[in-house]
């Protein structure tokens, strides 16, 4: 295709970049299942690689046509409005930008067995390539000790609106991973969801991500 006029062209790139971003869900989960406590604040920062594909044809079926991996960096903060329960907020440079809350139902805050229920909303994409996405997960996590925990959380995740056409993509996966430190800690996470619904041969997607957490305040 050619570019006419080359002042347009950033806003070109911009929107197929979009667009291709919109094709992969929110999907990384970095937590455990223990809730920060009342009052205490969480920073954190993360890098890694995000698999996607292109989406061609909306209307007709939603045809991939390859698939490629990103470099991706998220940041988020939550904050604990009660002991067992975190209410938090994600940017991503996938363009997306998530409200998130977590509820602690088994467990505490030092070492042993938690589990907690989780959910978010938020959007992906850019003006003319974005969806909404919400997402429902199950914490489990296991802390031998108050500075290394190993968890997984299964979810459910679906996108609609946008450039779906009406349609809804439900996504079913996992986020398994370690932690490491406690005020100041280090993750390593591997999430990986797939389709489920309207789309037979898509490749699941996948994210691999590491960084820092930071915690501070309360008690």
């Amino acid at each position: 295709m050619k570019m006419d006029n080359p002042k347009f062209a950033p806003y070109f790139i911009l929107a197929v970049f979009g667009l291709f971003l919109a094709s992969c869900a929110q999907i990384s989960g970095i937590q455990t299942a223990q809730t920060l406590g009342k009052n205490r604040a969480e920073i954190m920062a993360t890098v890694g690689g995000v698999s996607s594909f292109a989406l061609s044809d909306i209307d007709s079926g939603l045809v991939s046509d390859f698939f490629f991996v990103l470099p991706v960096v998220e940041l988020a903060g939550r904050f604990g409005v009660a002991e067992n329960a975190d209410v938090g907020l994600k940017v991503s440079t996938s363009l997306s930008v998530t409200a998130e809350g977590k509820y602690q139902f088994l467990g505490d805050k030092g070492e042993g067995f938690a589990m907690a229920i989780g959910g978010s909303i938020g959007t992906q994409g850019i003006a003319g390539a974005r969806v909404f996405q919400t997402q429902i997960p199950l914490y489990m996590s296991y802390h031998p000790t108050d500075k290394f925990a190993v968890y997984g959380s299964p979810a459910y995740i679906a996108q609609f609106g946008g450039i779906l056409s009406g349609q809804t993509l439900q996504y079913a996966g996992f986020s398994a991973g370690v932690e490491f430190g406690r005020n100041v800690a280090v993750p390593i996470d591997f999430s990986w969801f797939k389709i489920v619904n309207i789309v037979d041969g898509l490749p699941a997607i996948f994210q691999i991500s590491t960084g820092f957490k930071f915690r501070f305040g309360g008690r």
